[in-house]
């Protein structure tokens, strides 16, 4: 009878204990966020549930039940608006109920104008069953670099293929390694990974999303610049 008492104290002390390890973790993550919001042309916005709404018709918004938006700072650039920070969902209940978490770059911009284009890196397995069960991919037979490790997906496939040319597929293969998930439509653009990213990286994930952003704009447009 001792033997299970300790064992339950023991149990219950180990999930106190991981509870404050968690509390303590996302508070100092939060201050990170804070601290990067002290450089020049950044606020700190926190919770943003503003952009839940604004985008809530891009997928990577639409996974699972309870989320939100944390942590988000903003950078008010030349012509563009970019906000990033943290995006939490669940999905399950009870005992299978799992909280994901990730990184998300949300980039408008009135000078961008894009066919719905959703890229993500191909899962060979799963996407090769999906292919035969007619899911779309939009393969390239001139660039079998970007079409073996990508998945494309469009509303419009002609148009998503003008769109994604030489220069915005090199793009995406140059990073064929680092996991990136990316969607745009119209003005917007999202760039994730499925996983969050520390703080001090997020200058260089903007840097990334405005890069993508040029490439993906018209051919005019890019010469205007």
């Amino acid at each position: 009878m001792e033997l299970i008492w300790i064992v339950f104290v023991g149990i219950g002390l180990f999930m106190v204990g991981a509870l404050v390890y968690g509390l303590l973790y996302e508070h100092k993550r939060s201050q990170a966020w804070q601290e990067l919001a002290q450089r020049p042309g950044f606020r700190f916005l926190g919770k943003d549930p503003h952009l839940l709404g604004e985008c809530g018709h891009f997928r990577v918004f639409q996974s699972g039940h309870t989320q939100s938006l944390r942590n988000v700072v903003a950078l008010d650039a030349p012509a563009v608006q970019i906000r990033i920070g943290d995006f939490s969902y669940v999905t399950g209940s009870g005992k299978n109920r799992t909280t994901h978490y990730q990184t998300v770059c949300v980039l408008q911009s009135d000078t961008l104008q894009v066919p719905h284009c959703y890229v993500r890196p191909e899962r060979r397995f799963w996407d090769a069953i999906g292919s035969r069960l007619g899911m779309q991919d939009i393969d390239f037979d001139e660039d079998p670099e970007f079409s073996a490790a990508f998945v494309l997906q469009g509303d419009d496939e002609e148009a998503v293929r003008r769109r994604f040319d030489t220069n915005v597929r090199a793009w995406f293969s140059e990073r064929a390694e680092r996991g990136v998930h990316f969607e745009a439509r119209d003005n917007t653009l999202v760039l994730f990974h499925r996983k969050r990213i520390r703080p001090e990286q997020a200058p260089e994930e903007i840097d990334q999303a405005l890069q993508i952003m040029k490439r993906l704009q018209e051919p005019e447009d890019r010469a205007a610049r």
